[in-house]
């Protein structure tokens, strides 16, 4: 079994790379981590932590680790800082489309962003 410290170190290796194979690597991950859903709220939370995963990894590169993605699920005035960056540097625009419509993310981005913080939370209490 492994330790949620190792389930973040696993999740941070997984980040590295072209954005689209980090987050497709680091998805499936964390849907392995988080148990058994309803696959209809499984697949909208899936696209919603892709998503999220790619237009971080577009504007960090491999400077983002699973600190980085709770930071931007918790504040959303960086949320919208990454999508106005995202914006403005011209890398994406169907992403950029997507994150407009908060009803495409905002929601399932709440459990994504719980289910990550009892990772981490879980991470810190085993040290």
């Amino acid at each position: 079994m492994f330790s949620s410290q190792n389930s973040i170190d696993t999740i941070n290796a997984l980040m590295k790379g072209p954005a689209d194979g980090a987050a497709e690597a680091t998805t499936a991950a964390l849907q392995s981590m988080f148990g058994k859903q309803e696959i209809f709220f499984q697949r909208i939370q899936e696209l919603a932590a892709r998503n999220l995963i790619k237009l971080l990894k577009l504007n960090h590169g491999d400077n983002l680790d699973i600190f980085g993605v709770l930071r931007a699920l918790q504040d959303d005035e960086i949320l919208k800082r990454e999508i106005q960056t995202l914006g403005k540097s011209g890398k994406d625009p169907d992403l950029c489309i997507y994150f407009d419509e908060e009803k495409n993310w905002k929601t399932p981005a709440v459990g994504l962003r719980v289910q990550i913080e009892k990772l981490v939370s879980n991470a810190s209490c085993a040290k």
